[in-house]
């Protein structure tokens, strides 16, 4: 059934598909030259794979040719936008799309101008925000709030995997395809030929981009592609195994044995398996090793593999079932009851785990550990393992903190419980307020290593959290996207809420003095 289904999708747009593939092998190709002449290539680093020097910049190929698909399913996206009140008329593959280029963009300026890590995650929190404002928020537990957390979990999760992915060549891309062929698969099963056709075409789109990025690469896709391809797969992942999106929980998901969000969402680990395993894999060996997750080096599973010392056709052989497994393993589960699709993932997980343990074994990782008795030696591992955390830390927090004031905002105009009508509309007006805010933090530097002054460092965080509050109203009003229920008096308590917050943040902060003896305090 799964392969009539998909067949049917092929039969009927498999000549567009090939004039996406063929498209992204010309613009990719535009862009290596582009970049060679720009001198804008990866030079050799000893924590990174490569033994040459290789074009940069190739996701702005993946970029361009996705768009230019978008552009040919407009009408069918976009039938009329801007909607009126919640009902915005806009496809989820158009909302999943627009994320994903969301991400791609941001990336493409991380490239450039090699963002801290808070500045990335607010950027990351914008494009997360943008398929939230459109799909709504996943259905799990069905209370809104844990929900909402959730999903910005699962998106930030699978776009920052599937960036730490990308550390091979032809690993991360030929992951995407995997990826994107099973969830295809599992999308076109379910009825939903769209969503099924959007997976396809960005699946050809990335079989274009291997013909330069497969070993021995000559251009990599950096961070524009890499979080385009993750954002893209945590949206449509999520709405094709129908745990989130406009129709989920609705009665066809259960004609194949999605009952529960918690076998949903088992289909979609299964589905990006790889990604999730090699973030897993790191994230535990580096903090062991007293190491920062988030620095780049040559521990993924795919160098270690490489290491093993097996043939080159040997090392492919795995390397090709690392990628394929996860995604087959949820083809076929998809008409198992929902215990036996659990089951089927715990048996992924226990067999991920096992390999992960002998990669670990089979070859040790050098690192510097401090000496000491155990209790030092285990506290210096803490430090180090949290200094990359550390920098995004204030962030997290931050989206928590906005989320709390805007909801305070309205819980202090309407009193608690809230009325339907204004749960209805902080369901979109959070996430914009989040992003937001966010944002305008990083753009005004809020973030900033060293604040010189109370007075400097209290200007900055008013006028940040002006400007992000105005920024989210503005483009919900621009959008007609507020329903009946909306409160510019609770909107305002909510921004002086965070602006308040904000401001006293510089209490929790610890004096340092600059290089001049002048005081100054700590981001």
């Amino acid at each position: 059934m799964n392969l009539m289904a998909i067949g049917s999708v092929l039969s009927e747009h498999l000549a567009p598909l090939i004039v996406c593939a063929l498209f992204t092998v010309a613009v990719t190709g535009y862009i290596f030259g582009l970049a060679q002449g720009l001198g804008a290539v990866a030079a050799i680093r000893p924590d990174r794979w490569h033994s040459k020097p290789v074009a940069l910049h190739g996701g702005v190929g993946i970029l361009i040719v996705v768009i230019g698909a978008a552009w040919s399913w407009q009408r069918s996206w976009f039938p009329s936008l801007p909607g009126e009140g919640m009902a915005v008329s806009a496809s989820p593959e158009a909302w999943i799309v627009l994320s994903a280029l969301t991400a791609g963009l941001a990336g493409f300026f991380d490239d450039l101008f090699q963002f801290r890590p808070a500045t990335k995650l607010a950027l990351l929190f914008v494009a997360a925000s943008v398929m939230i404002v459109g799909l709504g928020s996943a259905r799990i537990t069905g209370m809104t709030w844990i929900d909402l957390a959730l999903t910005y979990g699962w998106i930030l999760l699978v776009a920052n995997a599937f960036n730490m992915l990308d550390n091979m060549d032809g690993i991360a891309v030929g992951s995407a395809i995997s990826t994107l062929i099973g969830t295809a698969v599992v999308a076109a099963s379910m009825g939903r030929a769209e969503l099924a056709l959007l997976a396809l075409t960005i699946a050809a789109i990335a079989v274009g981009f291997l013909v330069w990025n497969r070993s021995p690469a000559r251009i990599f896709m950096g961070d524009s592609g890499s979080l385009f391809f993750g954002t893209l797969l945590a949206g449509l992942t999520a709405v094709a195994t129908g745990w989130m999106g406009p129709d989920a929980g609705e009665s066809s998901i259960t004609q194949l044995g999605l009952t529960s969000s918690a076998a949903a969402i088992a289909v979609s680990v299964m589905l990006l398996f790889a990604p999730l395993a090699d973030f897993t894999f790191v994230t535990i060996t580096r903090s062991v090793r007293g190491q920062s997750p988030m620095v780049g080096g040559r521990d993924h599973t795919t160098h270690r593999i490489a290491l093993l010392g097996w043939s080159k056709r040997a090392t492919r052989a795995v390397f090709a079932s690392t990628l394929i497994i996860g995604p087959v393993t949820a083809v076929l589960a998809i008409g198992l009851p929902p215990l036996m699709q659990l089951v089927v993932l715990v048996a992924l997980v226990w067999m991920g785990w096992r390999f992960g343990f002998a990669l670990a074994r089979a070859v040790p990782i050098q690192a510097t550990i401090a000496t000491g008795t155990t209790a030092e030696i285990a506290a210096e591992w803490m430090r180090r393992a949290t200094d990359g955390i550390d920098s995004i830390r204030r962030e997290l927090l931050d989206a928590v903190l906005v989320a709390a004031c805007t909801v305070a905002g309205y819980a202090i105009r309407f009193g608690w419980p809230l009325p339907a009508d204004s749960t209805i509309v902080l369901r979109r007006l959070v996430p914009v307020t989040v992003a937001s805010c966010l944002v305008a933090n990083a753009l005004v530097g809020v973030y900033e290593s060293k604040i010189r002054s109370w007075r400097n460092y209290l200007g900055r965080a008013a006028l940040a959290s002006a400007i992000g509050f105005l920024i989210a109203i503005g483009a919900l009003v621009m959008f007609d996207w507020l329903p009946v229920g909306f409160s510019r008096m609770a909107a305002l308590v909510g921004g002086v809420a965070w602006c308040f917050v904000q401001s006293n943040r510089i209490a929790w902060r610890s004096p340092l003095h600059s290089e001049n003896g002048s005081s100054s305090y700590t981001a």
